[in-house]
C-alpha cells in the first residue's frame, strides 16, 4: 500500500487503552438505558493527556439505535481546532478528528469537545494539555556512525513522541534513520549486527541509527511498534509513512531498502537532474541463441559511465497498469525494483549486461529500467517485450535416478506450449529394437505401458516456471533406459526427446546388510584459552557402545603410521569408554566435553557401535585458537546420498577461506612429507566465494560430496583453512567415511549431479 496504516492503527489502540483504564478512585459511570428505540451515543474514549506541542489526534464514538441522522462535534475552546467527523454513518460508528495547538503559557489548561446526534444525550471528550515548556532531553546524545540503542523516552525525543502524538506518526529527527528492534538472543539479529555496523559508519551523515532491545523495552516493541518477530527494521524518511522489513536479509537488500525508503523517497525525485543516459536492448525467445524461449531479455549498458545505481521491475502489462493506480513509476521501481550489485553496475558502465525474465510463449511483459548518478539525477525507461510463440526448443525434459532405492526414474518436463504431455521408460534394448522397426518416439508412447499421460492439471504446471515431476518405479537396478517425453501444442505439432538414464547398482540391496550408526563428531575452542571443547553426536540415535580419544594431532598421526584408527581405539590405554549416561547424551542431542590442552593441535577420534554389530570410527581435527584467530567449527557427517562438512567460523571475522577433500591415506602420506594442513589447503583447497564466505560467518555453510562417486568405506578428511583482516589463520579438519557398498547400492545423487565439490546453504 502506499500509505502504512498500521501507525495510525496502533496509536488508536495505544490512546484507548490509556483513556479507558481506571483507577481505584475513579468514579464508574454507567450509560443512561435508552427509553425505546431513542439513540444512544458513546465514546471509545473520554479523556486525552497531551504534551505541550502541537499534535492531531482521534477518538471513536458509537450510536446504538441510529437513525437517519448525522453526528456533529464542537469544541469550547479555541487551541483545539479543526474539529471534523472522519467516518459517520447511521449503521456504523465514526471518528472525530481534531487539532491541539501547542502551548504558549506555563499553565496546564483543558478544553472539550461535545459530540451531539439527534435524539441522544451529548457525549463529552476531556483534552488536557501540558504547561509550556521544553521536552526532558534523554541522558545520552546520539552518536553518529554508531548503532544508538534507545529507551522510550530517548525513542520518544528523537524518533516519535507517540504520547503526545498517540494517533499520527510524526517524525522528530533531524534526518532519516533505520530502527532497528530485536534482542540479544536472537540469532538473526546477531547475524545483520556487523552488517548494520558497516552501513551506520558509512552513512554517518546521512541517517541515524537506533536499536530497540524487546527485553529491555517490551512495551514500545510490542505495543507501540507493533513487532513480534525478530529482526524487524524500521525505516523512517523524513516525510512521509515509515516503511518495515523484517529478517534476515543481504546487505545489498538492506541498501536497496535505504536507497528507496531514506536517500531518495519520491519526493526527493526531481526530474529536471540529467540522468545518465542508456543504450539498453530488448529482445524476446531464443535470440542470439544465449537463452531459451521461455525467457526475455533485457541488455543494459550506460553509455555516460556514471550509473552508481541501477534498479529493474519486470511486471505483467495488466499487474503493471493495476500497480500504476497506486504508485508512480518511480516509486514503483524505487521501492520494488531489484537493485544490481556493483560488479553489475561496473558491467552496465562497461560492455553492458543482459538481465533475464522469466516468461511464457505470447506474454507481454514490460521492463522498467532506473539508473540513477552521483548528482542525483534518474533516468527510468520503459519498454514493452511480448515472448515469441515461435520457439526452437519447446519441451524442457530432464532424468534422473532418484530416491532411496535406486531403481526409479525421475522424469521432469517443462514446456512453454503443452496442451498434451505424454513420458515414458523402456529398456534400452527395446527401444532399439523399436527404432530399427522404424517406430518414432511418439509411436512408442502410444504403446501400452510404455507412457504415462499427464492430467490436465499437469500439464497446466508443466507450461509454468514449475515444470512437473513424474517418477517411474520399479526399473531393474543396474540397467540402461531409455527416457522419452512428448508435446503436443494447440496446433497439433509434436515435439519430443529422449534420455539415457542407467539405474544405480548391480545387485539388489541386501535387507539383511549391516547399518551403520551415522556419528558426527566438531571441536571448537575460544580465543587465548587453552580448552578445547567437543561434541559427539549419534545422528541415528542408536549407538549402543562406544569410546573417545583425545590426544595431540601429532602423538595421533605418529600412531596410525602402523595402525588403523580402529586398531588405535582397540589397543590405547587411553581411549576413554562411553558410560551409559554418555550413550543417552550422544543419542539424544550429543555428549559435550571440555580439556585442558598444551599443544597446538589436538584430534578427537570417536569409536562407536550400535546393537546390531555396525561399528563407525570418526576423527575431526582441531588448531587450538590463538588470540585474535578466527574460531572455527567443523561437523563431518555421513549417509549413503552424500559425505558432508559443515563449517562455521563462530568469531563472523573471515575474510577468505579455502576448504579441501583428501583421502585419508593420501593426507598421512602427505605429512610423511613434511607436509602440513596449511600446505595441503594451499595446493589443493577450493577458495570460498563471497557468497560462501558469507555463510560461513554467519550461519555456517554445508560442502558436500556426491557418494554415489567415492568408493567404498574410504576415509576422507575435510581440510577448512580460514584467515581474518588481522591476518590471523585457523586451519582445521574432520574425517568421514564412506559406508559400506551394500548399504548405498541405490544411493541417487541430486538431479544436477555434484560431480565435484559443491557447496550449499544450512
Amino acid at each position: 500500500m502506499k500509505k502504512n496504516y498500521l501507525w495510525s492503527l496502533l496509536t488508536l489502540l495505544a490512546i484507548s487503552i490509556s483513556a479507558v483504564g481506571c483507577s481505584d478512585d475513579d468514579e464508574v459511570v454507567t450509560p443512561p438505558v435508552p427509553e425505546g428505540d431513542a439513540p444512544v451515543l458513546t465514546l471509545g474514549s473520554e479523556t486525552l493527556e497531551a504534551g505541550a506541542q502541537e499534535g492531531k489526534f482521534e477518538f471513536a464514538f458509537m450510536v446504538e439505535n441510529a437513525t437517519e441522522a448525522k453526528a456533529t462535534a464542537e469544541a469550547d475552546v479555541e487551541w483545539i481546532k479543526d474539529v471534523v467527523i472522519k467516518e459517520s454513518r447511521t449503521s456504523f460508528d465514526g471518528v472525530v478528528a481534531f487539532t491541539v495547538a501547542a502551548n504558549d503559557t506555563d499553565k496546564v489548561r483543558e478544553g472539550r469537545i461535545t459530540v451531539k446526534y439527534t435524539g441522544a444525550k451529548d457525549a463529552v471528550y476531556t483534552v488536557k494539555q501540558s504547561a509550556k515548556g521544553e521536552e526532558p532531553k534523554p541522558e545520552f546524545e546520539k552518536v553518529p556512525g554508531k548503532i544508538n540503542e534507545l529507551n522510550a523516552a530517548a525513542f520518544r525525543y528523537f524518533v516519535w513522541d507517540y504520547e503526545a502524538n498517540p494517533a499520527k506518526f510524526v517524525f522528530k529527527g533531524d534526518k532519516p534513520c533505520i530502527v532497528d528492534v530485536g534482542a540479544e538472543w536472537c540469532g538473526p539479529c546477531q547475524q545483520m549486527k556487523p552488517v548494520l555496523e558497516k552501513l551506520a559508519a558509512e552513512f554517518k551523515d546521512q541517517i541515524d541509527f537506533f536499536y530497540v532491545n524487546v527485553d529491555k523495552e517490551p512495551e514500545l516493541a510490542k505495543d507501540i511498534l507493533n513487532v513480534t518477530g525478530y529482526p524487524t527494521f524500521i525505516f523512517v524518511p523524513m516525510k512521509g509513512e515509515p516503511a518495515r522489513a523484517n529478517g534476515l536479509m543481504s546487505e545489498q537488500i538492506i541498501r536497496d531498502l535505504i536507497d528507496a525508503n531514506l536517500l531518495h523517497p519520491e519526493e526527493s525525485y526531481d526530474p529536471t537532474i540529467k540522468g545518465p543516459e542508456m543504450a539498453n536492448e530488448y529482445w524476446a525467445g531464443d535470440a542470439d541463441k544465449r537463452y531459451t524461449h521461455m525467457r526475455i531479455t533485457a541488455f543494459l549498458k550506460c553509455t555516460s559511465k556514471d550509473a552508481v545505481t541501477v534498479k529493474v521491475c519486470v511486471y505483467k502489462r495488466e499487474a503493471l497498469d493495476q500497480f500504476l493506480k497506486e504508485y508512480t513509476i518511480y516509486s514503483l521501481v524505487n521501492k520494488y525494483g531489484q537493485g544490481m550489485e556493483s560488479e553489475v553496475i561496473d558491467l552496465i558502465n562497461g560492455e553492458g549486461t543482459p538481465v533475464v525474465a522469466q516468461t511464457m510463449p505470447g506474454d507481454t511483459h514490460v521492463f522498467i529500467i532506473m539508473a540513477r548518478n552521483a548528482n542525483g539525477g534518474v533516468t527510468i525507461e520503459q519498454h514493452e517485450v511480448t515472448n515469441t510463440e515461435d520457439y526452437s526448443e519447446p519441451i524442457d525434459f530432464q532424468a534422473a535416478c532418484q530416491d532411496e532405492t535406486g531403481h526409479n526414474i525421475l522424469l521432469y518436463v517443462k514446456s512453454g506450449c503443452a496442451k498434451d504431455i505424454r513420458v515414458g521408460c523402456i529398456t534400452k534394448t527395446d527401444y532399439l529394437k523399436f527404432t530399427e522397426q522404424g517406430e518414432k518416439t511418439e509411436d512408442i508412447l502410444m504403446k501400452e505401458g510404455c507412457f504415462y499421460h499427464f492430467a490436465p492439471e499437469e500439464v497446466e504446471k508443466a507450461v509454468s516456471v514449475s515444470g512437473c515431476i513424474v517418477e517411474w518405479t520399479s526399473c531393474i537396478p543396474g540397467t540402461s533406459y531409455m527416457c522419452l517425453g512428448m508435446v503436443k501444442d494447440a496446433e497439433g505439432n509434436i515435439y519430443t526427446k529422449e534420455q539415457e538414464v542407467v539405474t544405480r547398482g548391480e545387485t539388489p540391496v541386501d535387507p539383511d546388510a549391516l547399518k551403520l550408526p551415522e556419528v558426527s563428531i566438531s571441536l571448537d575452542s575460544k580465543s587465548g584459552e587453552k580448552m578445547v571443547n567437543y561434541t559427539v553426536q549419534c545422528l541415528t540415535n542408536d549407538a549402543a557402545k562406544g569410546a573417545m580419544l583425545l590426544l595431540p594431532t601429532e602423538q595421533i598421526n605418529s600412531a596410525i603410521v602402523s595402525a588403523t584408527l580402529e586398531d588405535l581405539m582397540t589397543t590405547s590405554s587411553e581411549a576413554v569408554a562411553f558410560s551409559s549416561e554418555d550413550l543417552v547424551a550422544v543419542n539424544n542431542g550429543g555428549k559435550t566435553g571440555t580439556k585442558t590442552c598444551d599443544k597446538e593441535r589436538y584430534t578427537l577420534i570417536v569409536d562407536v557401535a550400535n546393537a546390531a554389530g555396525g561399528r563407525v570410527v570418526r576423527r575431526a581435527d582441531h588448531q587450538l585458537n590463538r588470540k585474535g584467530a578466527p574460531e572455527l567449527n567443523l561437523r563431518g557427517a555421513c549417509d549413503e546420498y552424500e559425505m558432508r562438512c559443515t563449517a562455521y567460523c563462530t568469531t563472523h571475522d573471515a575474510v577468505s577461506a579455502s576448504i579441501a577433500v583428501v583421502a585419508s591415506s593420501d593426507l598421512m602420506a602427505m605429512f610423511s612429507k613434511g607436509e602440513t594442513y596449511e600446505s595441503v589447503c594451499e595446493q589443493m583447497g577450493e577458495v570460498m566465494d563471497a557468497d560462501n564466505l558469507g555463510w560461513l560467518n554467519n550461519e555456517g555453510n554445508n560442502f558436500a560430496l556426491d557418494m554415489a562417486e567415492l568408493p567404498a568405506q574410504t576415509r576422507y578428511t575435510w581440510i577448512v583453512d580460514v584467515k581474518n583482516k588481522a591476518g590471523m589463520r585457523t586451519t582445521q579438519s574432520v574425517e568421514t567415511v564412506t559406508p559400506a557398498a551394500a548399504t548405498r547400492a541405490y544411493a541417487m545423487p541430486a538431479m544436477n549431479l555434484m560431480s565435484k565439490l559443491s557447496s550449499r546453504r544450512n
